[in-house]
C-alpha cells in the first residue's frame, strides 16, 4: 500500500488490484497468499529434516519441531516462541491448521 500509493491514501481497492486484468484488475500478486507459501515451503522443509534448516531448532527445545506442529495445547509449548523465525513459522501454521 504504501510502495504503490507514497504513503497517500489508497485509491483503488485491493482486490480491483489484486484482480486478474481480463476482469479489470491490475493484475497484482496476492501478498498475503505468497506469504503464506513461503512459510509451508519453509515448514516442509523442517519436516524434511534439511539439515541446513534444522539448525534454527536450537538447543532450547523440550520437544522438536516435529512433536509441536502437531500439538493442539500450545500453553505447555511457550519456550518454542523464543526464536523469531521459528514464532513466525509456527503461528502461520496455526493459521493454517485452523482453516482445515
Amino acid at each position: 500500500k504504501k510502495f504503490i500509493w507514497l504513503n497517500k491514501k489508497p485509491r483503488i481497492k485491493i482486490q480491483s488490484l489484486q484482480d486478474v486484468k481480463s476482469r479489470g484488475g491490475m493484475g497484482l500478486p496476492n501478498w498475503e497468499l505468497y506469504y503464506r507459501v513461503a512459510v509451508v515451503i519453509w515448514t516442509k522443509d523442517w519436516i524434511n529434516l534439511n539439515k541446513r534448516i534444522l539448525s534454527l531448532e536450537g538447543h532450547n527445545l523440550q520437544k522438536g519441531w516435529h512433536a509441536v506442529l502437531w500439538e493442539t495445547e500450545m500453553k505447555k509449548q511457550q519456550y518454542f516462541h523464543r526464536h523469531l523465525i521459528r514464532d513466525a513459522l509456527l503461528q502461520n501454521w496455526i493459521k493454517i491448521k485452523k482453516k482445515q
